[in-house]
């Protein structure tokens, strides 16, 4: 499991293409760098593909 060292943005901030948001950690038992994304409006999951631009 990975984990974030630090986060470089708050709940509800706007973020540009290419900023940093965190910097990455690591528990030892990671297999490579990835982003997990959850997204929720209204209390409710949503999938982040509909609402990230790509």
């Amino acid at each position: 499991m990975d984990i974030l060292a630090s986060i470089s943005v708050k709940a509800g901030q706007k973020v540009e293409q290419g900023q940093k948001i965190g910097v990455m950690g690591d528990t030892g038992q990671s297999t490579g760098v990835h982003l997990h994304i959850e997204v929720y409006k209204d209390g409710k999951m949503l999938n982040p593909l509909n609402v990230l631009h790509q």
